[in-house]
This record gives C-alpha cells, sequence and structure tokens, in this order.
C-alpha cells in the first residue's frame, strides 16, 4: 500500500507522468449578487461547484439534509449530486465550477461522495473578488488563477489517504487506456477495441479494471460520453453537432440515449440549465461571469 510521506520519494520516476497528466476543467465562474429568486433545483451535474461566501446567508438541501452558505467560508459542491440552492433574503458570493482528474479519469472530488466540504476563508484575495470583471492583462489575473488552485487543493485533505493514492496509482497503471478513450470517445468506442488498440486480452483488462477502480469500462465510457455531451450542450454548439461528434447515428439515437440517462432530453436539458442560469443575472446589479471552458495541465 502506497503511504503519502514517502510517495514522489519512492516513486520518483512517477513524478513526470503525474505532473503533465494532472488535469484541471475550469468552467463557468462569475461574481454573484442574489436574493429570494436564487431558489433552484440543480441536476446533478459533471462539476464540482467552489462557493466564497461573501456576504449575506444561503442554504443548500440534499433531501432532509440542509447545509448553511455562511460568510467568511468557503464550501465545496462536489459534482454528480442534485442540489436546492436557496436564498432567504441575500447571498453574495463567487462561484467557479471546476475538476481536476488525472489520466482523464474521474474527478477526485467523486471520493467524497455526497458530502458538502467545507473551509474557513481565512485568507481573502486582495483585490477581492468582485473587481475581476475590471482585469484587462494577465498580470492582474494571475494572484486569482494561483488563489483559486490552492483553495482547491486545500479541499483535497478530505480525501481518504487511501483512495487518494489508489487514484494516482491506477491511473497510472491504465494510462493507455484512459488516453486511448479520451482521444476516440464516441458511442461505438468498444472495450475490444481499446483492449485491441492497448495490446491486452480483452477478458484480463476487463475484470482487471472493474476489480481494481470499482466501475467497468463500460461504465467509465458511458459516463466520459455523458459527461461530454453535457459540457457541449453549455456552448453554441448545435444538438445535431454535439450528437454527430459522439458519432451517434442520428439526434433522435443520441436524444433518446440523454434522456435515459438524466431524465432530460438535450434540448430539455439546455433550457432547463439556461433558466437556472438566468436567475443568477440580474441586469440591473451588473454582476459579471464567464461561461467558458478551459482545460488546463497543472
Amino acid at each position: 500500500m502506497l503511504k503519502r510521506a514517502p510517495f514522489f520519494s519512492s516513486y520518483s520516476e512517477y513524478f513526470g507522468p503525474l505532473f503533465n497528466n494532472l488535469n484541471m476543467e475550469l468552467g463557468e465562474y462569475g461574481y454573484f449578487r442574489g436574493d429570494p429568486r436564487w431558489n433552484v433545483l440543480e441536476p446533478p451535474n459533471y462539476y464540482n461547484r467552489l462557493y466564497f461566501i461573501v456576504d449575506g446567508y444561503g442554504l443548500v438541501k440534499q433531501g432532509e439534509k440542509v447545509t448553511e452558505l455562511l460568510p467568511g467560508n468557503i464550501y465545496l459542491l462536489p459534482s454528480q449530486n442534485p442540489y436546492h440552492l436557496i436564498c432567504p433574503k441575500r447571498l453574495e458570493k463567487f462561484y467557479i465550477h471546476f475538476n481536476i482528474n488525472l489520466y482523464h479519469v474521474q474527478d477526485i472530488f467523486l471520493f467524497a461522495g455526497n458530502n458538502i466540504l467545507q473551509l474557513p476563508w481565512t485568507n481573502k484575495m486582495d483585490p477581492p473578488f468582485s473587481k475581476m470583471e475590471e482585469i484587462s492583462n494577465i498580470y492582474d489575473l494571475l494572484p486569482y488563477h494561483n488563489y483559486i488552485y490552492n483553495t482547491i487543493f486545500d479541499f483535497l485533505k478530505f480525501i481518504p489517504e487511501q483512495k487518494l493514492n489508489q487514484f494516482f496509482e491506477y491511473g497510472l497503471k491504465y494510462q493507455e487506456v484512459f488516453s486511448y478513450i479520451h482521444q476516440n470517445l464516441r458511442i461505438s468506442l468498444t472495450v475490444k477495441e481499446i483492449a485491441l488498440k492497448t495490446n491486452q486480452s480483452e477478458y484480463t483488462l476487463t475484470k482487471k479494471f472493474k476489480q481494481d477502480l470499482g466501475f467497468s469500462l463500460n461504465q467509465h465510457i458511458q459516463k466520459k460520453l455523458l459527461d461530454y455531451a453535457i459540457s457541449q450542450l453549455d456552448s453554441s454548439k448545435s444538438i445535431t453537432e454535439i450528437a454527430n461528434s459522439l458519432d451517434f447515428c442520428d439526434t433522435h439515437y443520441f436524444s433518446n440515449w440523454f434522456k435515459k440517462k438524466t431524465g432530460y432530453t438535450p434540448s430539455q436539458y439546455r433550457i432547463h440549465t439556461q433558466k437556472l442560469h438566468d436567475l443568477y443575472f440580474y441586469r440591473n446589479q451588473k454582476p459579471f461571469r464567464s461561461p467558458g471552458l478551459s482545460y488546463v495541465k497543472i
């Protein structure tokens, strides 16, 4: 069993592969000033949410469980969970959506389950997040960039050490498999093809993968397909373009597949999430946001 303390000293030959293949996907971010109109049910999504609570008061409900959003704290809401987000009176926060993974496997914070993570916000940004809309050059952006990355890594202490070590260990073990899936992601991709291209026995690969990671290779392919489809629905691409990019034979097949996975057709999901986004932004308050996605090597 790998131990955290000697990880890099005992496995120094892995430092390069780990460093070069640890990826951060940054999604939408913005400075949010909300009122009771922020009362929304968000379906499970593929990104984590990071909330820096500046002022006011908010709630996150997960069934019977309620988490208070209080000023002076930072909250991480892991992906793949539905959330009921509530603002009783007013709430002011900076938020960012992100994923962090090795070799494009699953997000590290999936190991946190459905638990909302919390840390005290002891080291405030200077200048504050509300000034990000005034940034005009890369030098002013870098302090925010480093601060957000360091905050995300601070939350890694919530992940059990054994799980985190296994995550890196199996990421390295199956790096060729994960890389092939990432480069050839499509609905027609099969375990047989992956085994052939990576010079492995299909039976052995299927058995060992499930044994090591706890989910099947087919499940992993389906999850990556869904994550990609959801991310593209937040872009300007048409549903036909998204379906074609994943090698679906037609949009009807893609819509049926997507609805089985999420309960929404692609069109319904796009409309629903856009309505949720619109609740964040009121013309008279001029908050800012960035809806784009960027893939960053750490």
